[in-house]
């Protein structure tokens, strides 16, 4: 069984799919368009040609896309999803594999609250943003994030899922201010409890070491 995953030199929308070849110890091809950037805007023209040529029109022209086994599939969630399911970190049942879907798109939800922020263009008013976020938006919603977990070691069930994954995601890598985000969540066992499992995890140790550098 052979993968291609493709995307842009970024970790961005295809790390969490990384991070699943990863723990799960499969090859693949982590094929990345260059990027340049121009007037401070990322800009591939390779990607642009590819556009042009139509080879990613099965996904609306977007990335990333995973091919396998002569398919093309696309979109981040869904193409995490898939793997997940492939690689058994999608729950012992269908009632484990909803529920470790909802946490997920929880985390979704948080994540498109923040680029709501992240999108003002009022500098002022963003900054105002920004510091109610981390003071108290962020604190509460990952409580409430906490309340919908199972266990105390795994987000659901009695083993590692896309949903820890999808957590520790959220909670390292996603928002610019690691020290706030870090604060946000120090009281909240379970949350705490994830994230140092999985980054105790000599796989995802072993990824983060060799991965590309990239600024996001």
């Amino acid at each position: 069984m052979s993968y291609k995953l493709i995307y842009f030199d970024l970790r961005g929308a295809a790390e969490s799919s990384r991070m699943l070849f990863a723990i799960a110890g499969v090859e693949y091809e982590d094929f990345r368009f260059p990027i340049e950037f121009v007037d401070g805007r990322p800009e591939s023209p390779q990607f642009k040609e590819a556009i042009e040529d139509g080879s990613f029109t099965r996904n609306m022209g977007r990335l990333p896309v995973l091919e396998t086994e002569g398919v093309q599939l696309g979109h981040s969630k869904a193409i995490e999803r898939f793997l997940a399911k492939r690689f058994q970190m999608l729950g012992d049942s269908e009632i484990e594999a909803a529920r470790i879907d909802a946490v997920c798109e929880h985390v979704r939800d948080i994540k498109d609250a923040f680029q709501v922020i992240r999108s003002m263009k009022a500098e002022e008013e963003k900054k105002v943003a920004v510091v109610k976020w981390y003071d108290s938006e962020l604190p509460g919603s990952l409580a409430k994030l906490e309340s919908c977990l199972g266990g105390d070691e795994h987000a659901v069930g009695t083993r590692l899922s896309l949903a820890d994954i999808c957590i520790f995601m959220l909670l390292t890598e996603f928002f610019e201010n690691v020290e706030k985000c870090a604060s946000a969540f120090k009281d909240l066992k379970r949350l705490s409890q994830i994230v140092e499992h999985v980054k105790s995890l000599d796989a995802v140790k072993g990824w983060i070491e060799k991965r590309p550098d990239t600024m996001f």
